[in-house]
């Protein structure tokens, strides 16, 4: 069953953790919120996500999972 995983973070971390789980479930479609619009174009790029924005809510009930991989003083 395909899921929805939302990445909220799309540096080391979090793109790491899209690549896994596009290699592992390759079903899945993965979003992606990150502020910057060249971290964004990377992921997209480099097919670690499916889609991406910069405005957080806007995904997120679309979302069956969201994981957060945000600096501390954002979170």
């Amino acid at each position: 069953m395909a899921k929805t995983v939302y990445i909220a973070g799309l540096g080391l971390i979090g793109a790491s953790m899209a690549l896994g789980i596009k290699r592992d479930h390759p079903d899945y479609e993965i979003l992606g919120y990150n502020r910057s619009q060249a971290s964004r174009d990377i992921a997209l790029k480099e097919g670690m996500i499916d889609r991406a924005t910069d405005d957080f809510a806007s995904f997120a009930p679309l979302a069956d999972i969201i994981i957060l991989s945000l600096p501390i003083k954002q979170t």
